[in-house]
């Protein structure tokens, strides 16, 4: 298993006692989505039972996944579960959610 990108930094300072502003982690497959927050990025091409996602265990994590990658986020969601979070949920962004931005 490997590590999904900036999962070994945000678990370096998970590890130091480190918690992310807002409490929550994200974990999505867009490299251009929140950037300014703790994230992971899991791409979509490799699967995502391929991540080790332990570092997420006992953490508030928000998958974010655009709504071609709905079942994918699905799939990520239940990865991310087996990691034993505080709390997990999905979101998938639709088209029409981000042409009101």
């Amino acid at each position: 298993m490997r590590a999904p990108a900036y999962g070994r930094e945000i678990a370096t300072l998970l590890r130091a006692g480190r918690r992310p502003l807002g409490g929550s982690i994200i974990v999505t497959t867009r490299w251009d989505f929140a950037r300014a927050f703790a994230r992971v990025v899991t791409p979509p091409e490799i699967p995502p039972e391929e991540f080790d996602l332990s570092f997420l265990r006992a953490q508030e994590v928000m998958v974010v996944v655009p709504q071609a990658h709905e079942e994918l986020g699905y799939r990520l969601l239940t990865c991310v579960r087996r990691a034993g979070p505080r709390r997990a949920v999905l979101i998938v962004e639709h088209e029409s959610s981000r042409a009101a931005r």
